[in-house]
């Protein structure tokens, strides 16, 4: 039998597998950590050097039979809020895996602002 995954494993895995998906269309990616208690994923895109497209992205991730959940008021006015500092749009993205942390259907994406 496998080790349970922890929720920051749970997390974390989710992240990879948005950044992954964010990368294969052409985005730099990286978690920001900056702020306790908060990971967000910068998506940049470029053109010849140039910013085309900039991502703050709230990524929430559950285990198949569950439901990522949704975010919470206090954490699409933060997303928001840091999305508008920074020039970016803000986005969430519910994230789906299996026991061995495999991604499972497709990603779920809403656009916040």
């Amino acid at each position: 039998m496998a080790k349970e995954l922890t929720p920051a494993e749970i997390g974390q895995i989710g992240e990879e597998h948005l950044m992954a998906a964010l990368r294969a269309k052409g985005f730099d990616c990286h978690r920001n950590t900056q702020l306790p208690g908060v990971t967000d994923i910068v998506a940049v895109e470029r053109e010849e050097g140039k910013i085309i497209n900039s991502l703050r992205v709230q990524v929430k991730t559950a285990i198949v039979p569950c439901l990522p959940a949704d975010l919470s008021w206090e954490e699409k006015k933060a997303i928001i809020s840091r999305a508008h500092a920074s020039d970016s749009e803000a986005w969430m993205a519910q994230v789906r895996i299996n026991e061995d942390g495999d991604l499972v259907g497709e990603i779920k994406w809403g656009k916040l602002n």
